[in-house]
């Protein structure tokens, strides 16, 4: 994996991993406007987590499908599955081809639930699009973009 400097603080007297501090308190501020939000409309079990898997559905897709998908292990994605499922947000069918395994499709819950983080999600980016200016926001959200793929290397 190539290496990857960490980004650097302007804070004075600045440790070198207050950056890792920002991230887990941006990530932490993110999770809590979702729960909020998703709370309000109906779909407070919903969790990043959750969110991140049923994006990967369309089509209907099988749990060994998502675990390479996800790089999650197959007891994180088979937990997963079984709180969607339970919440039906999820929907399991017979696959054709394969006696033995389902293909999971997101249900009309399922896009509810997603309709409504899109929303929050939506509103999340243009707060912080109001609060750091368009052009500043546009140039965070493409080298964050840049790290993540970077990471995936």
């Amino acid at each position: 994996m190539p290496r990857i400097n960490p980004p650097h603080t302007t804070s004075t007297g600045a440790g070198a991993t207050d950056w890792m501090g920002h991230l887990h308190q941006l990530e932490r501020y993110v999770d809590r406007y979702l729960a909020a939000g998703l709370a309000q409309a109906g779909h407070g079990q919903l969790k990043r987590a959750h969110l991140l898997l049923l994006r990967q559905l369309h089509g209907g897709v099988t749990s060994t499908e998502l675990v390479h998908k996800l790089g999650i292990t197959k007891q994180g994605i088979s937990q997963l599955v079984q709180q969607l499922i339970a919440g039906g947000y999820v929907d399991a069918q017979p696959a054709k081809h394969d006696c033995r395994a389902n293909r999971l499709y997101v249900s009309e819950r399922g896009e509810a639930g997603l309709a409504a983080a899109d929303t929050l999600l939506h509103q999340l980016r243009h707060q912080f699009q109001t609060q750091l200016g368009c052009s500043s926001y546009a140039l965070f959200a493409d080298q964050l973009a840049q790290l993540a793929q970077a990471t995936k290397q």
